[in-house]
């Protein structure tokens, strides 16, 4: 796990390299033009051409260029087909999904336009500023879930817009499915933020989701949605917990109060309210732990978080 001091980038927000992390497992890489695959090393630079899987066990995230970034969940396998910058200095990606998960957060940054292109056995999804989960099952079949924005799913000839959560499911040689709305999740959790701090969320797998300083947004918990730097309060929304310790980090950027407020519920039914408040200072680093609680179907049955405590770095992030 990488610990973070205030004012150290992440890997997932190093610019210039499309980087790989791997949070957990065995994951392998194949490089263009080479025959054999070969253990995947953590932090390492990849190219377009090169193809990662994670194993049964393995679990890694893709940061492009640009701060886009692609969550591989395990038994997955893709190739980075396309990895330019297009004429805005955007990124410019089309990736080839054969099996497994993917969480994809597409950036839009400022004066440039990201276009990233998912291709599976049964269709093509292509966005631009959307966060969307895509699942290839073995025989094929495809499911795209738009969490934000919208995704163009196209086979066979035919395109279907799949906006905010609706999903579309596509089999191979057939038309994009009709989208239709996804059920409420067994549990949600929605954390809002109105201080003179960031607000960081890093789950048990040490994936993150917030804002790191100087305001980039970090977006790898599949099915998370975050506000940026300009949008007050800061919210991060995430669905389908794990029953589990998740770590809530207030990054200080001037001297004030923060407020955190916390909405826990199941199936859209409201289960548990959270609240805590305090003072942070610039550079400062103060951190809560939040406990989620399910009962035996997977359904929230509780959340409930510790009072801040300062610390000198941010832990536990892959």
């Amino acid at each position: 796990a990488h610990k973070i001091h205030m004012g150290v980038d992440l890997p997932s927000v190093q610019a210039g390299g499309t980087i790989l992390t791997i949070i957990a497992g065995d994951v392998i890489v194949h490089e263009d033009g080479t025959s054999l695959d070969r253990a995947a090393v953590d932090g390492e630079e990849l190219s377009q051409g090169d193809r990662v899987a994670t194993g049964p066990d393995g679990r890694a995230v893709i940061t492009f260029f640009d701060g886009s970034t692609q969550t591989l969940a395990s038994d997955t396998d893709i190739t980075l087909d396309k990895l330019t910058s297009n004429s805005s200095g955007g990124l410019s990606a089309e990736i080839q999904q054969d099996k497994g998960t993917t969480w994809n957060n597409v950036l839009r940054p400022e004066d440039s336009v990201s276009e990233f292109k998912v291709n599976t056995p049964a269709a093509v999804g292509a966005v631009r500023d959307t966060s969307f989960l895509v699942t290839v099952d073995l025989d094929g079949t495809t499911e795209f879930w738009s969490r934000i924005g919208t995704v163009d799913v196209t086979s066979e000839g035919e395109d279907v817009a799949v906006g905010p959560g609706t999903s579309s499911l596509t089999d191979p040689g057939e038309a994009p499915g009709l989208p239709v709305p996804k059920p409420r999740a067994d549990s949600e959790v929605q954390l809002e933020l109105a201080s003179s701090s960031w607000l960081l969320v890093v789950d048990p797998d040490g994936l993150a989701a917030g804002i790191l300083p100087p305001g980039v947004p970090v977006n790898q918990i599949p099915l998370t949605l975050i506000t940026d730097y300009t949008q007050a309060p800061q919210q991060v929304y995430m669905l389908d917990l794990q029953e589990d310790t998740y770590q809530v980090y207030f990054l200080g950027k001037e001297t004030g109060d923060f407020h955190l407020t916390g909405r826990g519920s199941s199936k859209g039914t409201l289960v548990e309210t959270i609240a805590i408040q305090g003072s942070s200072e610039p550079n400062q680093i103060l951190r809560s732990e939040m406990d989620v609680d399910l009962d035996a179907d997977g359904k929230l049955a509780g959340i409930s978080v510790t009072d801040p405590e300062q610390v000198d770095e941010i832990t536990g992030i892959n």
